[in-house]
């Protein structure tokens, strides 16, 4: 389905790449200052807070969704997850904090106050804020931005969450990560067997879309992981961006390779689906195609899902649920699939 790429092959890539580059990239990820840190308390829930069109290929582009649009979808939501999250038997039981990625203009502008944050999470003892020394150009960097807390070492558990989510609808996820097997570092919900997986819902025709990480369902424990996310983040955008720029088939990650079941162009994803490293959908393409793989080889990922494991196992072959189960569990790995 997707191609592998292994973290010292995207690090000679980025090492290739233009100082100046390297450079502008790195510094998508800088914090300009942590509000009210937390640092005894090591279970942490991470979101990301942007103002920008998540189509932007480009920073000149400047071009932001509708402000209501944003202020109900995102901000609000947001304020209710937060609430919803004080108000639950994580936020109560002193073992586990919100951690927002809060885009650098937001607090220049007048569409963010913090005392409101702080007010729906009932004081200062459950949230801090990571208030970043950039903005997002389009969707990312600032989807991106929730996956630091997997380089924070003082931490047991980070999950990852879409600030639009239900809290409601996470919980039973981020409980079920967190009470996993020691040996999992990396957990993931796994997509329903009989999705059909089309990207264009009225077309029943190739690209498919399998999401073998959904961006805001996702965990790790920082602590084990040995590897340096922010890290990886940057040299698989440098590696997009060299193959953008060098190749013929710039929506496949090899030139040799074809995956174009799932990653032919489609509508505006000229590189393929998240192909572009500033749209959406390239945060769930990083997954797939660095983190995801580099766990489920070392036998250390934890899956949940709505279905019995055992009628996995008897899927047909072709089917992308199948593939997965079978990479996973192939060569004796001690990956955990469990039902929930």
């Amino acid at each position: 389905m997707y191609s592998i790429i292994d973290l010292d092959a995207a690090t000679a890539v980025a090492a290739a790449a233009a100082p100046e580059k390297f450079d502008e990239i790195k510094s998508l990820f800088s914090i300009k200052e942590i509000i009210n840190p937390l640092p005894n308390i090591h279970n942490c829930i991470s979101v990301s807070l942007f103002y920008q069109n998540p189509d932007n290929e480009y920073p000149e582009q400047h071009q932001k969704l509708d402000l209501e649009y944003w202020r109900n979808k995102y901000y609000l939501s947001l304020i209710r997850f937060i609430e919803d999250f004080r108000k639950s038997d994580l936020g109560e039981g002193g073992q586990w904090k919100m951690r927002i990625y809060l885009e650098n203009s937001l607090l220049q502008s007048e569409l963010v106050d913090i005392n409101h944050l702080f007010s729906a999470a009932r004081g200062r003892d459950r949230l801090e804020i990571y208030h970043m020394a950039t903005n997002s150009i389009g969707a990312q960097p600032g989807m991106l931005w929730r996956f630091l807390a997997y380089d924070d070492r003082e931490l047991d558990t980070a999950f990852v969450c879409d600030i639009d989510d239900r809290f409601e609808d996470r919980r039973s996820k981020i409980l079920s990560f967190h009470n996993s097997p020691q040996h999992c570092v990396f957990g993931r919900y796994l997509s329903y067997s009989k999705d059909n997986f089309n990207i264009d819902k009225e077309r029943n025709v190739p690209p498919l879309n399998y999401a073998t990480v959904i961006g805001c369902m996702n965990g790790m424990r920082p602590k084990k992981s040995g590897i340096s996310i922010k890290k990886c983040m940057i040299d698989y955008i440098l590696w997009r961006i060299n193959r953008v720029n060098t190749s013929a088939k710039p929506w496949e990650e090899f030139d040799d390779h074809d995956t174009s079941r799932f990653s032919a162009p489609i509508r505006n994803h000229k590189y393929g689906w998240g192909g572009w490293w500033t749209v959406y959908g390239f945060d769930e393409r990083f997954l797939k195609h660095v983190i995801f793989p580099y766990f489920a080889r070392r036998g250390e990922v934890f899956t949940w899902t709505h279905e019995d494991p055992n009628d996995l196992e008897k899927l047909p072959g072709e089917n992308p649920v199948k593939i997965d189960y079978d990479f996973c569990l192939g060569g004796g790995r001690k990956n955990v699939f469990q039902r929930i």
